[in-house]
Order: structure tokens, then C-alpha cells, then sequence
């Protein structure tokens, strides 16, 4: 085998002792004790890359124009929380 390249020597080498001990193994039996177990866990963590999310804020004042302007200063708030938790400025979006 020493004319052969060493690759060859190595997978003949392999496959020669792959196949032996499956020669040598006894049956199992087939009776009720044969069983196979799996037992596995596994995670995946990754930032959400959208989230929609529907808010709005009421006020009420005398007149429109100053429940117009709470309701700005607080969807103001809100949108600094939103900042505040590490979402950016160009992700949140306002509507009416």
C-alpha cells in the first residue's frame, strides 16, 4: 500500500476499520426494552428588527388649540421613552 497516496492509504484505513466492528456487534433483541432517547435544548437570541406599536395620547382643554399642544408635549414624552430605551429617532413614526 505504500505505492498508494497517502489520502487513499488513510480512507482505506478508515473504511477498513469502520466495517469490522459492525461484524462483531450481537443483535439486539427487538423486544419492548428497544427505544431510542433524544433530549436536546436549544436558543436563538436576536434584535427585533420591527415592532409596530399603536399609541396616542388624549387631552382636554378649553379650547383646541391648547388640547393640540398637550397632546403634542405628551406624544413628546413618549417618544423620548422610546428614545430613552435605544430605539432611534428614525425608526418611530407619527401619525394624525
Amino acid at each position: 500500500m505504500s505505492a498508494l497516496p497517502g489520502w487513499l492509504r488513510a480512507a482505506a484505513f478508515a473504511i477498513a476499520f469502520a466495517v469490522v466492528p459492525a461484524f462483531a456487534q450481537t443483535p439486539q433483541s427487538q423486544g419492548s426494552d428497544a427505544r431510542i432517547v433524544v433530549t436536546g435544548e436549544g436558543r436563538v437570541s436576536v434584535a427585533p428588527d420591527y415592532a409596530a406599536i399603536s399609541a396616542g395620547v388624549v387631552s382636554r382643554a378649553k379650547t383646541a388649540g391648547e388640547a393640540a399642544d398637550a397632546n403634542a408635549k405628551s406624544m413628546a414624552a413618549v417618544i423620548s421613552a422610546l428614545t430613552d430605551a435605544g430605539v432611534a429617532r428614525n425608526d418611530i413614526q407619527t401619525a394624525q
